[in-house]
């Protein structure tokens, strides 16, 4: 027959694996919605910003094809001065040629400007359109770990609501889970100090060699180690 006070460690070793099974499972949720509601505050504030920045890089692309025009024209127009003056004096010709290569310059300068702005408002709407489609994910997500939360015991009613619709939603959900949580993540530990202090306690009776551990199980192997 083992000894009544491996019997009762025993016991105790079963009540802190459940304790640490179940602390495990609460800092898993608490780092799902905190990454859930992170990038959901992340995406909610893309796409509230999306509009006006859509406006302004489309302005930007408006101005830089209008820059594209007018260094069009004012090339065309260095050539065509270049043309007329080359039966004229051999030196006023070479000044307006110099004056045909800068404007062909500026036209290549403006041409790569509008399509930067092109490409970036391009960019822009895709990056929009990711958003889009990943904001209902998110909503997703955060139900399925809400619905996870509801099955924590001793999560408080706020903490285990379901979050609202829309990103927003998600973001104060997060800042409710988390707190919920966090109450019992404490009381888990709490609870587990007090089963290894209890663990200790009944072990040092017998074995006053026995020191405490970190876990009811390395306890129980001390005093099955002093009883020989």
């Amino acid at each position: 027959m083992p000894h009544p006070a491996l019997v009762v460690l025993r016991e105790l070793e079963l009540r802190d694996a459940a304790l640490a099974a179940a602390f495990d499972e609460v800092v898993r949720l608490e780092q799902g919605a905190e990454e859930v509601g992170a990038r959901a505050a992340v995406v909610d504030a893309f796409l509230l910003a999306a509009p006006a920045e859509h406006d302004r890089l489309a302005a930007a692309l408006a101005v830089a094809d209008v820059a594209v025009g007018e260094a069009e024209r004012a090339r065309n127009a260095a050539d065509k001065a270049a043309r007329d003056a080359e039966a004229r004096q051999a030196r006023e010709a070479a000044a307006l040629r110099l004056e045909a290569g800068l404007a062909a310059d500026r036209l290549r300068s403006a041409r790569d400007a509008s399509a930067r702005a092109r490409a970036a408002l391009e960019s822009h709407g895709a990056e929009v359109e990711a958003a889009a489609l990943e904001a209902p994910l998110l909503e997703r997500q955060a139900a399925r770990l809400a619905r996870e939360l509801g099955r924590v015991v001793g999560l408080s009613k706020s903490a285990a609501g379901r979050p609202a619709a829309g990103l927003p939603g998600v973001v104060e959900w997060r800042s409710r889970a988390r707190a919920g949580l966090l109450v019992v993540r404490g009381t888990l530990s709490r609870d587990r100090d007090a089963l290894l202090r209890e663990a200790t306690e009944t072990a040092a009776v017998v074995a006053p060699g026995v020191v405490a551990g970190p876990t009811v199980a390395s306890i129980g192997a001390q005093l099955e180690a002093a009883l020989g």
